[in-house]
């Protein structure tokens, strides 16, 4: 639930999204249209009542430094005006994947290939937006970096989102459409599930995992696992079921790249 807000935000509006209400508030009224940047695929506008979550931008008192609150809570201060909207798309993203009555969420990056998604199960910080940009700059369609977004039908629907890449600097924004990425439009049947992991110097070599093995990966990186089990376990039977799964450790991207996709063409032929 909301938390009660202990800062100047003049300007709102709410939206539902996934069966979540969730609102916004700016101070600055120029912000409110820096906001759709944020909002998750599909969402609709609707009243500012009976809210689950309630995030607030704010300009501070230094024009060039930006905070973002979910409640009362600072997510993030004396921030550029990008990372305080990446922060709160962030955490609203995790809000919604959690409470989503619609679909059920993985942590995944998703490309599309050879006309079939291809799901890259991980959890945040394991190279998977460094590897999937690359993927995507070598042809691949670009569904997301982080959530595979799965109906009962077993699709996955497009949730793309800025690339948020880590370095030495802090976290770099890396924006699909300034890319020329060809970014998914439609829900695509899931094709491949590739269970793959960074080493120093690793080499690509993938193994087959049967079909229990890879819906234990998907229930290890589902977001909704523990408050609604029987629907995550049903989902990743589904999809395990009906797609081919493999694992393999991975060096950096650039050389895996191409024999990764290799590998995809034999594998989805």
């Amino acid at each position: 639930m909301p938390g009660k807000t202990n800062h100047r935000s003049n300007h709102q509006r709410a939206l539902i999204s996934e069966g979540v209400r969730v609102g916004f508030r700016t101070n600055r009224k120029a912000l409110v249209a820096k906001l759709h940047s944020i909002f998750v695929p599909g969402s609709a506008p609707t009243e500012f009542t009976g809210l689950d979550f309630i995030y607030s931008l704010e300009m501070e008192s230094r024009r060039s430094s930006y905070a973002a609150y979910l409640g009362s809570r600072a997510l993030i201060r004396r921030a550029t005006l990008d990372l305080a909207l990446d922060s709160i798309a962030s955490d609203l993203q995790h809000a919604v994947a959690q409470h989503s009555r619609q679909h059920l969420f993985i942590h995944a990056a998703v490309i599309g290939w050879r006309g079939r998604a291809v799901l890259l199960p991980g959890r945040t910080c394991t190279g998977k937006s460094t590897l999937t940009l690359a993927l995507a700059r070598a042809g691949a369609t670009y569904f997301s970096d982080e959530f595979a977004r799965i109906d009962r039908h077993g699709l996955v629907h497009p949730f793309p989102r800025p690339f948020s890449l880590r370095s030495v600097d802090g976290r770099k924004l890396v924006y699909p459409d300034r890319e020329r990425l060809e970014i998914a439009s439609a829900p695509c049947p899931v094709g491949a599930i590739i269970s793959t992991y960074y080493i120093f110097d690793g080499v690509w070599r993938p193994s087959s995992l049967s079909p229990g093995h890879a819906a234990l990966e998907l229930l290890r990186n589902t977001v909704a696992v523990r408050s609604d089990p029987g629907k995550a376990v049903r989902y990743a039977g589904m999809l395990a079921s009906t797609a081919v799964a493999v694992r393999s450790p991975r060096g950096d991207a650039g050389p895996t790249v191409p024999i990764l996709l290799q590998s995809l063409d034999r594998l989805l032929n």
